[in-house]
Order: structure tokens, then C-alpha cells, then sequence
């Protein structure tokens, strides 16, 4: 059966590199700190490690074009590779993972840096919703996630998410912040009340443009942290990740 669009294969096209580089762009996260700060902290986390797991951990610093540096992440695993990028805006440096499956960094953001060192943190995700049940047999494509999750300084949180598993189910956690279009939360299709529009003007308000190419690595440096553990790490390229996924074309890897 050919692969025809949906709204999130659009969607797909407004995003950061035109979301090619899914799943290792669908979340990104921000630190309040310069790019040489956040790495420091970031490596003092690492080391909390159980030293059972953790053997070592290398910091690599690299140059290049924006896809360049994300090259230097594979192949995908869990997350055991983080890459810190300048900004456009000098007060934010962006972290991506090469976790296979979307990253997740909150704990560290949440601990080390929010509530351990007063430094505001962001996480930014928007997961085009491209799973049709009904048009393939395989259910290819991913459940739709669009999330704005900001914490600290100290215990300051707040989360606005639209997710879909199966349904679409619409979240608001903490105090909103002056920016945010609250009247819309009420409307009544939960998809109208956290749109794409809405996080792209949130982030704005926050200094942050996480779709565009241009803000990232302006003076095209990086700096990789490695954690090296003594267990087994799954390997896949990126076509294998986003096979069946962001890449309907393709059957779901096995791995």
C-alpha cells in the first residue's frame, strides 16, 4: 500500500532539519549555561554512576556543520553518548543524546543542574503523531508528542504536553508562566489547545528557536561526553531507528 501524508508527515516538515535526523532531534533539551559550564556539571552526573556500570567518561571536542556534529552520536544506543551545542543565544546550550529511542535527560536536568546548581533547564519535544492504524497492517509510525517541560531555577516546574497513546490527552503541571495562552487550554478539541504555533511562541519567549537550523552551533563547535560502561550496548544506524517510524517505507527493525 503506498505511504500517503498525514497532518504529522506535514508537521514533519516544519521541524529542525525537516525531523531527518528523528529520533535523535524529536526531544531537545536546553541548559541555562554556557557550553564549558553545562559539560562540567554534565560530567560531574556522569561520575555519580554506579562504578560497576561505569568505566569511564571521555569528553571529545568536535567541529563542524550542525549534521556533522549529530553524526558523531552514532550509531544509536541508550544514551550513553550526549552532545553539547552552542546557541544562537548565548545564554542556552543545547543537549541531544544518542539514545535510539528519544532521549531522556530529565533526571539529570532536573537534579543535577535545576535543583543542585539553580540553573534553568528546558526540554522541547514535538514527535509528529504518523501512526494509522486503520491504513497499515504493521502499525508504522509513531504516537504524536508535543511537550514544553522548563525546570528550575531550585524546585520551579512546569510542564505543557499534548500526547497521544491511542487517544489524544492534553496535561498542564505548575504554574503557567505570563507568555502562555491559557484560555486556550479549555477549548474543546484537546488538539486545539497546545499547538505547534503555541511551543514554537513559548520558546521564543525563552530565548530558544529548537526548529531552526541556524541557531545551532553558530561557530559550528561541540563537545561530546562519553560514558564508557561494561555492559552490552544495542547498536543501530539511524535508517535502522527511524525504520517504520519516521521512515513508514521501511518494516520496523527487529532489534
Amino acid at each position: 500500500m503506498p505511504v500517503s501524508n498525514t497532518k504529522g508527515d506535514n508537521l514533519a516538515e516544519e521541524l529542525l532539519l525537516r525531523n531527518t535526523w528523528a529520533p535523535v532531534t524529536s526531544t531537545v533539551s536546553f541548559i541555562k549555561a554556557s557550553m564549558e559550564d553545562a559539560v562540567r556539571i554534565w560530567q560531574e552526573w556522569e561520575e555519580t554512576r554506579p562504578s560497576e556500570i561505569r568505566t569511564s567518561v571521555a569528553m571529545t571536542r568536535l567541529t563542524g556543520s550542525l549534521e556533522e556534529l549529530l553524526s558523531s552520536l552514532l550509531p544509536l544506543g541508550f544514551g550513553h553518548r550526549t552532545l553539547f551545542l552552542e546557541t544562537a543565544n548565548p545564554e542556552w546550550t543545547a543537549v541531544v543524546d544518542n539514545s535510539a529511542r528519544g532521549q531522556e535527560l530529565s533526571s539529570a536536568l532536573d537534579v543535577q543542574f535545576a535543583r543542585k546548581h539553580g540553573i534553568r533547564t528546558a526540554m522541547i519535544a514535538e514527535v509528529p503523531h504518523t501512526l494509522d492504524k486503520k491504513s497499515y497492517e504493521q502499525h508504522q509510525g509513531r504516537y504524536g508528542n508535543r511537550n514544553l517541560r522548563i525546570a528550575g531555577p531550585g524546585d520551579v516546574f512546569r510542564s505543557v504536553s499534548l500526547i497521544n497513546n491511542d487517544k489524544w490527552d492534553f496535561q498542564s503541571i505548575g504554574d503557567p508562566f505570563d507568555f502562555e495562552h491559557t484560555a486556550t487550554y479549555e477549548m474543546p478539541r484537546k488538539t486545539d489547545r497546545f499547538t505547534h504555533e503555541m511551543l514554537v511562541e513559548y520558546c521564543r519567549e525563552l530565548g530558544l528557536a529548537p526548529f531552526e537550523e541556524a541557531f545551532y552551533a553558530p561557530y559550528g563547535s561541540g563537545i561530546q561526553v562519553e560514558t564508557h560502561v561494561n555492559i552490552a550496548v544495542p547498536q543501530l544506524t539511524l535508517a535502522e531507528a527511524r525504520a517504520g517510524r519516521e521512515n513508514r517505507t521501511i518494516p520496523k527493525t527487529r532489534r
